[in-house]
C-alpha cells in the first residue's frame, strides 16, 4: 500500500463475502444447504468443489462483516469491492436458520417450495433472499462509513436465481461491476451491451 500510494496508485480491497472455505470448515453448521434428490445437503458446488456459507445466518453475516472491518481499520485502502455476495441457485439456503426465518415471516417451510417452477411462491422466496443480500451490503456501508468507496461485483440481472438485485444496492454501493462473461456462457458479444450492461443500468438507475 505504501509503495502504491507513493506512486499515485489507489488500491481497493477485494473482499469475498460468503464464498469462504475457512469459515465453512471451521463452522460446518454455517455451510450453505441446498436440495439434492429431495434431501437437504451441504452445497459443495455445481461444476467444481466450492464452499459457501449461509448469507442469511446472522452469525455468518457478523463474521463476514468483521473481515471487512479488519481490512479497512488496519490498512489504508482506498475502497472496498465486495464479491461472491450471493447464492448459486434458487434452493439455497435451506439450512435450519433460514428455514426458521422464512417460516416466521411467511408461514411456509421453504423446503416445500417447487423451485423448478416460476410463480408467486418462488418470487416471494427470491425477494426474501435478495433483501438479505441487500441488507448485508447496507451493513458493510455502515461499517466502512460514507467516505469509503464501496463497490459490488454482480452477475447479470437475468441471473435472478443468485439473489442479487442491483436496484436494492443503489443506496449503499458507489460502484457496481457487472460480470458480463459472454464467452463463458456462450453469448454473442453484443449481449454484453444489449443485455448485461443495459439491464444492469435499468435496475440500478
Amino acid at each position: 500500500l505504501e509503495a502504491a500510494h507513493a506512486r499515485g496508485l489507489r488500491v481497493q480491497a477485494w473482499i469475498p463475502q460468503f464464498h469462504d472455505q475457512v469459515a465453512a470448515r471451521a463452522n460446518p453448521a454455517w455451510q450453505m444447504r441446498t436440495l439434492k434428490n429431495g434431501a437437504i445437503v451441504p452445497y459443495t458446488g455445481a461444476r467444481q468443489t466450492e464452499y459457501f456459507v449461509n448469507p442469511l445466518d446472522p452469525a455468518v453475516q457478523a463474521y463476514q462483516l468483521e473481515i471487512v472491518r479488519e481490512v479497512v481499520t488496519r490498512y489504508a485502502v482506498d475502497g472496498v469491492m465486495l464479491d461472491w455476495i450471493r447464492f448459486d441457485d434458487y434452493p439455497m439456503d435451506l439450512g435450519d436458520v433460514t428455514r426458521a426465518q422464512y417460516q416466521a415471516r411467511h408461514g411456509v417451510d421453504p423446503a416445500t417450495i417447487d423451485f423448478t417452477r416460476a410463480g408467486p411462491e418462488r418470487d416471494r422466496w427470491n425477494a426474501f433472499r435478495t433483501d438479505g443480500i441487500a441488507a448485508q451490503v447496507a451493513a458493510v456501508r455502515a461499517a466502512v462509513g460514507p467516505a469509503m468507496p464501496l463497490g459490488v461485483y454482480i452477475l447479470p440481472p437475468e441471473f435472478v436465481e443468485v439473489g442479487q438485485d442491483a436496484a436494492k444496492f443503489r443506496t449503499s454501493a458507489d460502484v457496481l461491476a457487472p460480470m458480463c462473461y459472454h464467452r463463458d456462457w456462450g453469448y454473442p458479444l453484443p449481449w454484453l451491451w444489449d443485455s448485461c450492461l443495459r439491464d444492469t443500468v435499468a435496475r440500478a438507475g
